[in-house]
This record gives C-alpha cells, structure tokens and sequence, in this order.
C-alpha cells in the first residue's frame, strides 16, 4: 500500500488512497429501518392506541380505557 508520510516525522503518516471513504453504504438501511419504526408509531398511535406502564408492567390502552384489566 502507498504511504505518505513527513520526512522530518516519519511517525505522521497516512494512507495514499482509500484513506477518505466514510463508507455510507449503510445510511438507506438506516433511513429504511427508521422510517418503518416511525411509521409504525404513526399508525399506532392515530388509530387511537397507547402504551402505558404500571409497576413496570406495559399495558395497552385505547382513548385512555385499558384494554386488558
């Protein structure tokens, strides 16, 4: 691999090529997950669900009523 480096210092170097990639090949399945899991609150919560806890326990609701007492 070509190498760059300051010859008063020889100890600072970096990588000639390839050094640069960020590498966002990921960043759709990121916005991809996230917009599904958003999405998903959405609907929840505009049908009229809600998730409640109570002694540490999850309980759904809907309008405020339980649904499981």
């Amino acid at each position: 691999m070509p190498i760059v480096y300051v010859r008063s210092n020889p100890s600072l170097f970096r990588l000639a090529k390839g050094e640069d990639d960020i590498g966002l090949g990921y960043l759709w399945l990121i916005g991809l997950i996230a917009s599904l899991v958003l999405s998903a609150g959405a609907v929840f919560i505009l049908t009229g669900y809600d998730l409640k806890t109570k002694s540490g326990l999850f309980q759904v609701t809907r309008w405020g009523r339980p649904l499981d007492d």
